[in-house]
């Protein structure tokens, strides 16, 4: 049942006045509990939170969650002294109280409306004069007719004051093999307006890291060019998260000078396998200067290996069983490479992209040089279209007559 609890404070608003419940416009010493109308330029409606009774060690099991109704500003509690005009207060808590508890019921066929019933006699909140201006909360039998015994709960602002946390628990298995899931924590994180904070810390892999235990990783390469996820560039010593297979998690990759592309693949619960495997070997002649990305390129699903060379861009499909096409052959297309005679594409000034352009579900190869805007269309059979004569649009350029 979605029952707001301590994490928020809440109004509590009667369904049939639409009238706030709180003390009455001017408190007695009796506690007395009123729904009532709050003007504007008046004192604020109380606000209400929701503190779950934990069950008593031993005792029995309940069929339903009780609930501690505490003002959050007063900390007093919503109490049933049961008086002879079965009136309901807010008093002092007090701890284990049953007449202090609550069951927060769902209206059968109303969504948001709720009965707030004791949790000693299962009588629950009514409204004891509905034409009245401050209208007395009382206790009475259930009756389905009556829309008095309906409550709704108005999340105050701020919403929400905290989330629960996540935290690695640790699992053991029979043959001594250890792994970890996220489970909650009985810490709050800050909500909205502060910084926030997740899971607590886990290292998941003793790999990739720059201490010389962890594989003493540093960045060789290029500046990376702009670009998101979908066009993150990477060069020699990077690392960077990506999904490798098209199973729709990220794995840990780097770029090793000798080795080429190697993964630690996801588990898909935020830890990753221990062995480190070649996703693929380096192009040949691997240059600093070389950017690396996963895209793609074909639209099957399965990302493929596009890396900027001296010579032009290189294309490694994966096939079916996520292998990669031998570090060997031809580019795809002799241009968009920082070598002269495949156009002297600088890192931080010329950006490059693969996507489609046309909408025909083939990646084109785009960038952004000097002059303008260079386009490479994939043809049908996955071949790429030479450059033409002049850029597609001369605008969006590092020069000055291209914009700047």
């Amino acid at each position: 049942m979605p029952v707001p609890t301590q994490e928020l404070k809440l109004q509590i608003v009667n369904a049939a006045t639409a009238k706030i419940l709180g003390a009455r416009s001017t408190p007695g010493t009796d506690g007395a509990l009123v729904v009532r109308d709050f003007p504007d330029g008046g004192p604020s409606p109380e606000q209400w939170q929701l503190t779950p009774v934990q069950a008593t060690q031993g005792g029995p099991a309940r069929d339903e969650q009780a609930y501690v109704i505490r003002n959050a500003v007063s900390g007093k509690v919503l109490d049933n002294p049961a008086a002879a005009d079965r009136g309901v207060r807010q008093w002092d808590a007090t701890a284990g109280k049953k007449d202090q508890q609550w069951h927060v019921v769902p209206v059968e066929g109303e969504a948001g409306l709720y009965f707030i019933e004791g949790a000693t006699d299962g009588v629950v909140l009514d409204l004891a004069d509905p034409t009245a201006d401050d209208i007395r909360v009382v206790l009475r039998a259930y009756d389905d007719s009556a829309t008095s015994q309906h409550w709704r709960f108005i999340p105050a602002a701020p919403e929400r004051t905290s989330d629960p946390v996540l935290h690695w628990a640790r699992l053991s298995h029979w043959n001594s093999r250890q792994s970890w899931r996220l489970s909650r924590s009985a810490a709050l994180r800050p909500a909205p307006a502060a910084t926030p904070s997740f899971s607590d810390m886990l290292l998941v892999v003793k790999r990739f890291g720059s201490d010389q235990d962890a594989g003493a990783w540093q960045s060789l390469g290029a500046s990376c060019s702009t670009g998101g996820q979908a066009g993150r560039w990477a060069g020699l010593g990077d690392r960077f998260l990506a999904d490798t297979t098209g199973a729709g998690q990220a794995d840990i990759v780097g770029l090793k000078p000798a080795k080429g592309a190697v993964t630690a693949a996801s588990e898909g619960d935020g830890t990753f396998k221990d062995d480190e495997r070649v996703l693929h070997p380096p192009v040949p002649s691997p240059s600093p200067k070389d950017l690396w990305t996963l895209a793609d390129t074909t639209g099957d699903g399965r990302p493929d290996v596009v890396v900027l060379a001296a010579d032009g861009v290189r294309v490694f499909l994966q096939d079916e069983n996520k292998k990669f096409a031998p570090a060997s052959g031809e580019p795809v297309i002799k241009a968009f490479g920082h070598g002269q005679p495949a156009g002297g594409w600088v890192a931080d000034k010329h950006p490059r992209f693969v996507t489609d352009t046309t909408g025909d579900g083939r990646t084109d190869i785009v960038g952004f040089h000097d002059d303008g805007v260079w386009i490479s269309l994939q043809d049908e059979e996955g071949k790429f279209a030479p450059l033409a004569a002049e850029p597609a649009l001369r605008a969006f350029g590092h020069d000055e007559k291209a914009g700047g």
